[in-house]
């Protein structure tokens, strides 16, 4: 399978480029607890069952949500990153925290629009040695 991504002349192996883990975007405990699911987990469950990619949520969860934000919906985006600065922590006691040096991780949220979720999070994840890191979302606002 190959892909052409925008700006780029060379076509990308999909299968070489696959990820080591996916990672959806952690809800607070809080929200989860409100919600009873993480949307982006439910989005991305059926590819990382046919492609066979571990994914890390829950009780093993390698990325926490370990500050209760508000909802992004009407933040400016100064306000969007202001408001998920420092949201986000790495969970050392994860299963995944030991594998992550030097692998490529990939990020999965609902909707991105500024794009302040996804890069705080990547901030965190290149911080633990992760060498690599994609984002997916299922729109784009």
């Amino acid at each position: 399978m190959y892909l052409q991504p925008q700006g780029d002349n060379k076509p990308s192996n999909l299968i070489a480029d696959l990820p080591h883990l996916i990672v959806p975007i952690p809800l607070h405990s809080q929200r989860q607890g409100t919600r009873g699911f993480n949307q982006s987990v439910e989005l991305i469950t059926p590819l990382m069952n046919l492609l066979g990619i571990p994914m890390s949520h829950g009780n093993d969860a390698l990325c926490l949500r370990t500050k209760a934000t508000e909802p992004q919906l009407n933040l400016s985006p100064q306000e969007r990153s202001k408001n998920i600065r420092n949201a986000f922590a790495i969970n050392k006691k994860s299963s995944h925290y030991a594998k992550l040096r030097g692998k490529t991780i990939l990020l999965v949220d609902d909707v991105v629009t500024t794009g302040a979720t996804i890069n705080e999070l990547a901030k965190c994840l290149k911080k633990a040695g992760v060498a690599k890191v994609i984002a997916w979302s299922l729109l784009r606002a």
